[in-house]
């Protein structure tokens, strides 16, 4: 087991570009879910929504992921799944940052266009990337090398809402919201750095391992 174990994290590792994708889910993931810590307090003590208004701020946020998953393959086909899967990564994340710009009233709209536009991008981005790693890496290696980087993605999600309990009582829930708004753009911004950047398509599959 423990060998099996090494030889999925090791293809991970030395692949040229599932680290930078693992790296940027870790990211993504530990600043959405700090900032959804703290997301229903925001709302209520910050914005004044009663709980009629909280429900109807996370339904329009939710309903983004069902827009961002039809529109993906239309997206990756048009544009060529490299540039859909930059597209999508960059607009999944500066979005975030509506969020803590809220302020009581209508500026609560801002909270729900954030949300239903991080969906929208985050989720079509996820689906490029998901087909994309169902064909590039080798089926032999597939359970091992998606656990490896799920590890690695929900992995930060618990380190995250202890982290923005403690910070919210520390610097604030408006304050930290925005710092992990910030985290969640900064992630997004690594795939401007990455191997991806410039490439019209994803890269074609890997050569099959011996295994």
């Amino acid at each position: 087991m423990g060998t099996r174990i090494r030889e999925g994290i090791g293809f991970v590792r030395h692949d040229p570009y599932l680290p930078w994708m693992t790296v940027i889910g870790g990211l993504a993931n530990f600043g959405l879910t700090g900032m959804g810590a703290l997301q229903v307090l925001f709302l209520v003590d910050h914005l004044g929504l009663t709980p009629s208004g909280v429900g109807v701020v996370m339904m329009v946020g939710s309903s983004g992921g069902l827009l961002g998953a039809a529109a993906a393959a239309w997206c990756s086909r048009r544009l060529g799944s490299g540039r859909a899967f930059r597209l999508m990564t960059l607009g999944s994340g500066f979005p975030a940052l509506l969020v803590p710009l809220a302020w009581p009233g209508t500026g609560a709209s801002l909270v729900a266009a954030g949300l239903f536009l991080i969906g929208v991008f985050a989720v079509a981005g996820n689906v490029v990337r998901a087909a994309w790693r169902q064909a590039y890496v080798p089926a032999p290696l597939m359970g091992r090398v998606v656990t490896s980087i799920q590890f690695v993605n929900f992995g930060t999600m618990p380190v995250a809402g202890v982290l923005a309990g403690w910070l919210g009582s520390a610097l604030g829930v408006r304050e930290t919201i925005a710092v992990m708004a910030a985290v969640h753009v900064g992630g997004s911004l690594l795939v401007l750095a990455s191997p991806l950047r410039g490439r019209r398509d994803l890269p074609a599959p890997a050569a099959s391992p011996d295994c």
